[in-house]
């Protein structure tokens, strides 16, 4: 069953500071898998056999940087998007 990588809490940079729960992000997807090691390796493979890694930002490196946006919350679901 493929996977989906929502992202959310989307920032301009990793120290703009929200007034707000900051911008929806994309729906990733549909992938193979996602996998996160140590919470910093964040890997995925699209059901074609893409494969790649999504960068953690900020201070603490905690942001998914994707597209030029930081997001600071994600989720991973099954089934049809």
């Amino acid at each position: 069953m493929p996977v989906y990588v929502v992202l959310f809490h989307g920032r301009n940079s990793p120290d703009e500071q929200l007034n707000d729960w900051g911008e929806p992000g994309p729906i990733l997807g549909p992938l193979q898998y996602f996998h996160t090691t140590y919470a910093s390796d964040l890997k995925l493979e699209t059901c074609d056999g893409q494969c790649g890694e999504l960068c953690l930002v900020g201070p603490d490196h905690d942001l998914i940087f994707y597209n030029g946006k930081c997001y600071g919350d994600w989720s991973v679901c099954g089934g049809k998007r």
